[in-house]
């Protein structure tokens, strides 16, 4: 039996001494919680999350430190009371049986918030402590302007991690994801419940490369991420910005020849009109530049009238290949437009179409 002991635990010394050699440095830590021999278990909530964990047991004799779990508080705790030195060990978040001073490293994913309780017991009831140490990247949280958040979505491109963003007006978001794998994602902008998604879906190519433009007005917002990197950071950057246009034909806005009007289409939706007085019989152009957001098909439609006659429209929209945002897309209106237009009144409405949104510039010439 000694023999046998004796093996078992030269085999802990030396699986814990290659984890430190491996994992030195590795976690910085946010939360830490210690505890001594004989003293009453610490109850530590676990939000849901990927964790950097380490139990760091300082002690001259041998000692069994447990971060047990339980389905409550309550019963973690009771569990804890169970512990004892040397005892066979129960299910836990993290647990090992140490010799002497030494520390034992892990990570792991959490799916659900989950109760734990941490207990040192130690041969002969000598003097020791264990300290637990841990970082977590959270399952969604709520972001704040211009700082990054660090999270998780368990390591599945499946999962849905939520962030909340909340507006006070009018502007658009800017958002950024950056991971260290370089993986791939795609984020969603909601509504309030989380159940209506409000644009479509952007899927990055190029983890890092940031959604440039989603206007919102003022009110609360979920990103929803799917990302399968163990953690990644994001961020939103909101700039407040005018929302031009009028909301029917009879309340369009009227454009000046040469002057570029800047204006957005929201993430929520909504119609813009604008008009444009053309003096003189002549040939006429119109410029259009989007910078869109919303994924494949996604973007902003803009529809030209001559009076309540129909010339024609145009959407303009992300690349279908990569969806790549933020490329500026010029139109010219030449073939929709007849060679030499009237004088009269011009209308233009701006619309979304499936999901997308986006800032865009609208101008009208005299075609040279």
């Amino acid at each position: 039996m000694k023999r046998r002991f004796f093996s078992f635990m030269t085999s802990i010394v030396m699986v814990l001494s290659m984890i430190s050699a491996n994992a030195a440095n590795v976690f910085a830590a946010n939360y830490s919680y210690t505890v001594t021999n004989g003293q009453a278990p610490k109850a530590i909530t676990l939000a849901k999350g990927y964790y950097e964990m380490s139990l760091k047991y300082e002690g001259d004799a041998a000692g069994t430190a447990v971060l047990v779990k339980g389905k409550s508080a309550k019963k973690a705790k009771a569990a804890a009371k169970k512990v004892k030195y040397g005892a066979t060990l129960p299910s836990n978040v993290l647990n090992n049986t140490f010799t002497r001073n030494a520390t034992v490293q892990k990570t792991f994913n959490l799916s659900k918030k989950t109760y734990s309780s941490l207990v040192l017991r130690t041969q002969d009831n000598a003097t020791g402590k264990v300290t637990v140490s841990y970082k977590v990247y959270p399952y969604g949280g709520t972001l704040s302007n211009g700082a990054y958040f660090e999270g998780t979505g368990l390591g599945s491109a499946s999962n849905v991690a939520y962030y909340k963003i909340k507006v006070t007006t009018t502007g658009y978001l800017t958002i950024d994801l950056q991971n260290d794998s370089s993986t791939n994602y795609a984020i969603t902008l909601k509504n309030k419940s989380k159940k209506k998604a409000l644009t479509g879906s952007y899927f990055s190519l190029a983890a890092g490369k940031a959604a440039n433009c989603i206007p919102v007005k003022k009110g609360t917002y979920y990103l929803a991420v799917k990302c399968a990197a163990k953690t990644y950071k994001v961020r939103y950057q909101f700039t407040k910005a005018t929302y031009a246009g009028g909301s029917k034909k009879s309340k369009a806005t009227t454009l000046k020849e040469d002057t570029p009007k800047i204006s957005y289409v929201l993430a929520t939706g909504g119609t813009r009109w604008y008009k444009f007085k053309n003096p003189t019989k002549r040939a006429l152009q119109a410029v259009v530049q989007v910078t869109g957001f919303g994924g494949t098909n996604a973007g902003l439609t803009f529809t030209f009238y001559g009076g309540s006659k129909k010339l024609g429209s145009i959407t303009r929209k992300a690349d279908n290949n990569t969806n790549v945002i933020g490329i500026n897309l010029f139109y010219s209106t030449s073939e929709k437009e007849v060679s030499t237009a009237q004088k009269g009144t011009y209308y233009v409405k701006v619309t979304r179409t499936k999901g997308g949104c986006g800032q865009y510039v609208l101008m009208f010439r005299e075609k040279k």
